[in-house]
């Protein structure tokens, strides 16, 4: 089972990164075409590595702990929210999302929060593997 301390070091660092890029991309003048992305940018673009991979820990923990699929609603609502943040992340490689780069505060709230959703409403009623097979 996964510690608690994995699941609280995923939302801070969601909290931490999501303070940063509201701090230092609101209201700051969009870059041209032809500049370059500023440092801090890439780096914290690279350290959305760290709460992701972390949240995908506890996510696969909680949802294969035991003998077969724990897949309630706190897992579903927290699986939606991770795959969301890592779409964002991984398209940040190959697109410029500097317009979006306003919606990373609230993505990193919504995935603090939901990171936390298996922890205090855990799932009842196992799928057991047997089950999984015949579906």
């Amino acid at each position: 089972m996964t510690s608690i301390l994995t699941y609280l070091a995923a939302f801070l660092l969601y909290i931490l990164i999501g303070w940063f890029f509201w701090r230092n991309t609101w209201g700051q003048p969009s870059p041209k075409a032809d500049d370059r992305v500023p440092v801090t940018i890439a780096w914290a673009h690279y350290a959305m590595l760290a709460p992701l991979v972390l949240h995908a820990v506890t996510l696969y923990q909680s949802m294969f702990a035991g003998t077969g699929l724990i897949f309630g609603l706190s897992n579903a609502i927290s699986s939606i929210v991770w795959l969301t943040a890592f779409i964002y992340w991984f398209s940040g490689f190959f697109n410029r999302l500097q317009g979006l780069q306003t919606l990373v505060a609230p993505v990193a709230a919504a995935a603090a929060i939901a990171v936390l959703l298996p922890l205090f409403f855990p799932s009842l009623r196992p799928l057991e593997k047997h089950r999984i097979a015949c579906i």
